[in-house]
């Protein structure tokens, strides 16, 4: 008995040290997993206030490279230029954000971490601003110069400095990726020169010769890092690998990595916009239909960006596409008015856009107006003449014979009548299908 006794203490202590275990081991794992969440949290918060992609050392440093490689100033000393230090002005505040659209984020040189951007914010020496998907972001150096951001793109912006020996400005500013198009301006027949650094080439830009005279371009950088720099007015030199060309108006370059500038492009003519021509109305009554956006363009070109926008100035894009044939159709156009334009690309260059052109979706469910003239009920004349009216751009059916109505919307017809009773139809459909119907008895006396 004493025997078993023992046995049983020996169990029960055993147990109990098991279940002590037990229980430090699920305390262990709980903690484990409360470390894995808070990290698994910390990192999520990283991820929202340092955007992924090429350091901010990375681009400063690549900026500073390209600086000292391809952006010399003058070799003379300012004394012997017989010019002070003093005299060498900096301006604080380098540009400033003047629109932005959607999600925009900015980062102060200072600052470790991203922020919202807002319209209006001033813009310092090495302040950066990145755009996501359907986003876009102007920055406005003065009331002659600007630049645009396309979506998910990403500059830094350097100081604008005077330049004491050419009596011009300068701006320099990084681009990693996406895309970048802006207007430069000589006023006051002052030379303008501002100079964009790319992941493996430096282009610069200036106004042609001549008051009023701009220079307008376009960067692209894709995520392979190669570049295309098109100028549509000025000129621009690019630089890489120790090569420059000259980019005229109406020309293009493409620029891959760890190479020299390939041969210049002449860009291609904009396309002619067919369909929906300007001003166009499309009428629905339920469903929107689907729009087919057509152009023309010369044989050889393969590849166009079509672009469709809520707003005249583009701002507010609902689709931006590259396609390989002179159409597109787009089938969820609701209420409202829309503008498209489309462009040719050669080689990767994009020429100059076609004129803007409009459609305006209508939704209508209500019939259209309907008044039908008739001489009487009994008539002795072997035609009998149906008269109306009925709302501009409809369509008449007079016992099924269609007839077009004049633009304000009458319509008129002699319809031959048989002798007896002759039952007259006239229907009036308009653009969204609605349909306006009346029936007539007419009697054709012997």
């Amino acid at each position: 008995m004493l025997g078993n006794g023992k046995k049983k203490q020996a169990e029960s202590s055993i147990k109990k040290r098991l279940k002590s275990i037990s229980a430090r081991m699920m305390e262990i794992i709980v903690t484990l997993l409360l470390v894995l969440l808070f990290f698994s949290g910390f990192l999520g918060l990283l991820n929202m206030f340092f955007p992924t992609g090429t350091s901010f050392k990375q681009l400063i440093g690549r900026q500073a490279s390209h600086e000292r490689e391809m952006l010399q100033g003058p070799t003379l000393p300012l004394p012997e230029l017989g010019i002070s230090s003093e005299e060498v002005e900096y301006e604080d505040m380098t540009a400033f954000l003047s629109k932005t659209w959607n999600k925009v984020k900015s980062k102060r040189s200072f600052s470790i971490a991203w922020g919202p951007a807002e319209t209006g914010m001033e813009l310092y020496d090495k302040d950066a601003v990145q755009t996501f998907g359907s986003s876009r972001a102007q920055i406005t150096f003065d009331e002659d110069n600007y630049l645009s951001m396309g979506s998910n793109s990403l500059v830094i912006i350097k100081r604008l400095e005077k330049d004491p020996v050419f009596n011009n400005r300068r701006s320099f500013m990084v681009m990693m990726e996406g895309e970048l198009s802006g207007k430069i301006s000589a006023k006051n027949q002052k030379a303008v020169q501002m100079e964009i650094t790319m992941p493996d080439a430096v282009a610069r830009f200036k106004p042609s010769k001549g008051k009023g005279k701009e220079a307008e371009f376009k960067i692209s950088v894709d995520p392979g890092k190669s570049s295309n720099v098109v100028v549509y007015g000025g000129t621009a030199e690019v630089i890489a690998q120790g090569k420059t060309v000259t980019v005229k108006a109406n020309h293009g370059v493409r620029i891959l990595p760890g190479d020299a500038p390939h041969p210049i492009i002449v860009l291609p003519p904009p396309p002619k916009p067919i369909s929906p021509s300007k001003k166009s109305v499309m009428a629905y009554r339920n469903v929107p239909p689907a729009v087919h956006f057509s152009w023309s363009a010369p044989p050889e070109i393969q590849e166009f960006r079509f672009t469709l926008a809520r707003t005249p100035d583009f701002s507010e894009i609902m689709a931006d596409e590259i396609v390989s044939q002179p159409g597109f159709s787009h089938g969820n156009l609701k209420n409202g008015t829309y503008y498209w334009r489309v462009s040719s690309l050669r080689l990767g260059c994009e020429g100059k856009q076609s004129p803007v052109k409009e459609v305006k979706m209508v939704q209508d469910s209500e019939p259209p107006l309907l008044q039908v003239d008739l001489p009487g009920e009994t008539v002795n004349q072997d035609l009998l003449l149906v008269k109306g009216e009925t709302e501009p751009g409809a369509q008449v059916f007079v016992s099924q014979e269609k007839i077009t109505p004049s633009a304000g919307g009458s319509f008129s017809l002699e319809l031959p009548l048989r002798l007896g009773l002759n039952n007259i139809t006239v229907e009036a459909m308009d653009q969204a299908g609605n349909v306006s119907y009346e029936s007539y008895i007419v009697q054709r006396q012997f």
